[in-house]
């Protein structure tokens, strides 16, 4: 987790300054391990959560997600969800995080190579 802090590459997936919404990733130089934190500023009804598509992966690499989700005044975030997909789906189709939770929720995903991957 320092490597990603140290040595990621960091990119902007969703800019605070054009919505409600902020998403950014770091990605090792050798793509295999990447952190995309993302938060929800204010809740707004009718208004769908933005899908957010992840950058700098190695397409034909398979990545093991954990998300983990955290609203104010709970508890440390908490493990909500787990699932295996290469990474040319993941920054082709994007991801849609739930962000039903309310106000100022945020989510943190990492993303790590599978070690068979190919």
């Amino acid at each position: 987790d320092e490597d990603l802090v140290l040595r990621g590459e960091l990119h902007r997936l969703l800019s605070p300054f054009g919505g409600n919404w902020f998403a950014e990733e770091l990605v090792l130089p050798d793509q295999s391990a990447a952190r995309i934190v993302a938060m929800k500023f204010l809740e707004n009804f009718n208004q769908p959560d933005p899908r957010i598509y992840p950058r700098g992966l190695s397409p034909d690499t398979r990545y093991r997600a954990e998300i983990f989700s955290s609203v104010p005044g709970k508890a440390a975030p908490q493990k909500t969800g787990e699932f295996l997909m290469s990474g040319r789906s993941l920054m082709h189709f994007g991801l849609r995080p739930d962000f039903s939770a309310g106000d100022f929720q945020s989510l943190i995903l990492t993303l790590r190579a599978e070690k068979d991957a190919v």
